[in-house]
């Protein structure tokens, strides 16, 4: 990170986990996508949502897995996004240039702490993560394609476990410019089973091959088939304070400075969909194609390659050509070498069952 960013990013990790910072209002931002999500613009200024006490929807005793879905809209100047209940549950911050995941496993102790390089400026970006701290096992997607862990990793194992007289969940924002950094369409759950982010069909639940938002509903219950402790959406046609009422099962947040505003659309734009993969064009092949009528009509050839430089003693082969009367062969092949044709064979087998010809017959 640049001496810049490294600074706002520390102090606002700082005040996430204090809860100390200076509360704002937020900004509701419709974003595009096939349905009217709306990013909520958060203030520089540090936490903007809270919720404090209970369990919020989650568990009361330990359990195992995570799964935390959230799209934002950092814009290019430094900005960061912090969702935290950093005493006994999770951390998850996310600046223009890296992903910052904290698990913790009971009060104070922490079982994962590890940075994902992750280069997020003026598109919308959607971050995924699910985790299962018994076996050590964690994946993050930024815009359905895996990250991969650049420094910390995990320092223990055990199942989480939110202690219910330190529970408390601090959102907000920092950075050095206005407008602030975006959310929307927060979801965070604990699934009865790990949820594999490398089955594509997982990840579709959430965010589609062309990095479009998926439509979660009224309540997020088509991810996991119940709704999530925590969601935190706009849906269309509903008003900006309407973020922090959780459409989840963990009750509502407050909102540190109300009201919430909602913006005009477009200031912040989908990512570029993924262009399909091009399949490699093979070169160096050469083609058998053959006629059973005596040349009046051809079949699909039969390529392989015929071998590179220098390869001089290559053998091809064409087997199991099937049945036929008066057929005729042909060989053809472009490659940007000087090549030679030494000779052709054909082993043939006659249809009643007789012995094939000693050696088959040789043309050249």
């Amino acid at each position: 990170l640049a001496d810049g960013r490294r600074v706002f990013y520390r102090q606002f990790l700082a005040d996430m986990e204090t809860g100390n910072a200076p509360a704002a209002p937020s900004i509701l931002l419709p974003g595009p996508s096939t349905y009217t999500m709306q990013t909520s613009l958060l203030p520089n200024t540090g936490v903007a949502v809270t919720q404090s006490g209970g369990t919020t929807g989650f568990p009361s005793t330990p359990f195992s897995y995570l799964l935390f879905s959230e799209w934002l809209c950092l814009g290019s100047q430094p900005r960061a996004v912090g969702v935290s209940n950093v005493i006994t549950f999770l951390l998850v911050n996310v600046n223009n240039s890296s992903v910052h995941i904290r698990l913790l496993a009971g009060v104070s102790a922490p079982v994962f702490d590890g940075l994902y390089d992750a280069p997020i400026n003026d598109v919308l970006s959607h971050i995924l993560v699910s985790a299962d701290p018994v076996t050590q096992r964690i994946q993050v997607y930024h815009n359905d394609a895996p990250l991969t862990l650049t420094s910390g990793g995990w320092t223990a194992s055990g199942q989480f476990h939110i202690a219910p007289t330190y529970n408390g969940w601090n959102i907000g924002g920092a950075g050095s410019a206005a407008p602030g950094p975006g959310l929307a369409d927060l979801f965070i759950a604990a699934p009865a089973a790990f949820f594999d982010l490398a089955v594509a069909a997982n990840r579709r639940k959430f965010i589609r091959a062309d990095l479009v938002p998926v439509d979660l509903g009224a309540n997020a219950s088509s991810v996991l088939g119940t709704a999530p402790p925590i969601y935190l959406t706009v849906r269309p046609g509903g008003t900006a304070n309407d973020f922090a009422a959780n459409n989840g099962t963990g009750g509502a947040f407050t909102i540190a400075a109300p009201p919430l505003v909602s913006q005009a659309s477009g200031s912040c734009v989908l990512a570029p969909a993924p262009q399909p993969a091009v399949l490699p064009v093979r070169e160096g092949l050469i083609s058998l194609r053959w006629s059973d009528d005596r040349g009046h009509s051809w079949g699909s050839p039969v390529a392989q390659s015929i071998g590179d430089i220098g390869e001089y003693q290559t053998s091809l082969q064409w087997q199991r050509l099937g049945y036929t009367r008066d057929r005729v062969f042909e060989l053809s092949w472009s490659v940007p070498m000087a090549t030679a044709l030494q000779g052709c064979w054909l082993i043939a087998e006659p249809a009643d069952g007789g012995a094939p010809p000693q050696g088959g017959q040789s043309q050249s």
